[in-house]
């Protein structure tokens, strides 16, 4: 089922996520379906759950917030690409400096102590403020996910 919208606005940091899917020689695989989960901000609330499929530029969105994480896991989101029937699994994670941030915000705070995402720059993903000055005004997010396909 296809979901765009994840999570209200007021459940956490509203974030629009854009995720490209992009094959082993970096073009855009357009018609892949892909599918994420997140942990809401509360440890614990339900997950956050949607797909897309990827227009002819190999972009999907999703509306959603920063997720929450657990004292095993980092922030991130679990993604699930089906193409060609076949399915490949990863995770998206967020930097150390925004994670931070947003676990000093009243929404987090019930979260443990955030862990530090691994160092594999493949999986990060690169987030910014909507506004500079306000990180509650939400969060643009952007990642290339590459296959091998």
């Amino acid at each position: 089922m296809e979901r765009r919208e994840l999570a209200p606005a007021d459940a956490g940091v509203p974030m629009m996520l854009r995720v490209r899917v992009l094959d082993a020689v970096d073009r855009p695989l357009p018609g892949a379906v892909l599918e994420i989960s997140h942990r809401l901000p509360k440890p614990s609330g339900p997950l956050a759950r949607g797909a897309q499929v990827t227009d002819p530029h190999g972009y999907a969105e999703f509306k959603t917030v920063f997720p929450g994480w657990d004292t095993n896991h980092p922030a991130g989101i679990d993604v699930m690409l089906h193409l060609a029937g076949s399915r490949e699994n990863g995770r998206l994670h967020f930097s150390a400096q925004v994670t931070e941030q947003v676990a000093a915000l009243a929404e987090y705070q019930d979260n443990p102590a955030p862990l530090p995402p691994p160092e594999e720059p493949a999986g990060n993903t690169h987030t910014v403020p909507r506004d500079r000055y306000d990180l509650t005004a939400g969060l643009l997010a952007t990642v290339n996910a590459l296959t091998d396909r």
